[in-house]
């Protein structure tokens, strides 16, 4: 299973895409690989991060300092007095 694991996971294959990346990614987190599939959830990742930064499920959402994009406008109210 590690070898499948190290083979689905390798950055180095010709022809990543998006879409391929995230479905690697839930089978990861699914357990699809066994563990030795969620023992390399965070650094494949990591890894995806730098090829896709601004895919949502890529990002670290525990850093205070790397935030998902939004697509709207923040509107301020006026304050009433």
């Amino acid at each position: 299973m590690e070898s499948t694991v190290s083979s689905v996971t390798n950055m180095d294959t010709q022809g990543r895409t998006l879409e391929t990346s995230i479905q690697i990614l839930e089978a990861l987190q699914e357990g699809d690989f066994g563990s030795a599939g969620k023992s390399v959830v965070d650094k494949y990742k990591e890894a995806c991060r730098q090829l896709f930064p601004l895919t949502k499920c890529f990002m670290d959402m525990s850093s205070s300092t790397e935030k998902a994009p939004t697509n709207h406008i923040e509107v301020l109210e006026e304050n009433e007095s």
